[in-house]
């Protein structure tokens, strides 16, 4: 093959490729709105707390965030909950400070899941979220968590 064929050849995988490469460089961060009664549903664990640790990446890459738990509405937690939150960050995904406080809806990570995101915690049950897209769940939702089920003040550590 002489150069100019081979030039050719590669200038058009980079036209075809190029089109889908930037499609996926510039995704659009697309959220959707929930309702209490699905996030109750779908959740194993449901509380309202203050991250007191976390929000950046452990050396280990992974992001796991510490909340000082004060209310919940499903699961069992102390007033502590540890939370590991999915995915590596992307262009409009948030960030979560510590210091405020959250609405968190979180699912028991399964074994392939806790592999494939490098979780090697000993814990029986471990928690985790996707990363959030935008804002993170609204605190409002907490009134109509309150219409369906009672909130529970969690038990100290």
């Amino acid at each position: 093959m002489d150069w100019t064929r081979a030039f050719i050849c590669g200038a058009a995988v980079i036209v075809v490729a190029s089109p889908s490469m930037a499609w996926a460089a510039f995704s659009d961060c697309v959220s959707a709105a929930v309702d209490a009664r699905t996030l109750l549903d779908r959740s194993a664990l449901v509380f309202a707390g203050t991250l007191v640790d976390g929000g950046a990446a452990t050396e280990s890459g992974q992001y796991v965030l510490t909340f000082q738990a004060d209310r919940v509405w499903k699961g069992a937690t102390s007033s502590r909950a540890t939370v590991y939150v999915l995915g590596a960050p992307f262009i409009g995904s948030y960030v979560f400070r510590p210091g405020e406080r959250y609405l968190v809806a979180a699912r028991v990570l399964q074994r392939d899941e806790r592999t494939s995101n490098s979780i090697y915690d000993p814990a029986a049950k471990v928690f985790g979220i996707d990363r959030p897209c935008g804002a993170p769940l609204p605190l409002s939702l907490q009134a109509d968590l309150d219409t369906i089920t009672r909130p529970r003040t969690p038990h100290q550590r």
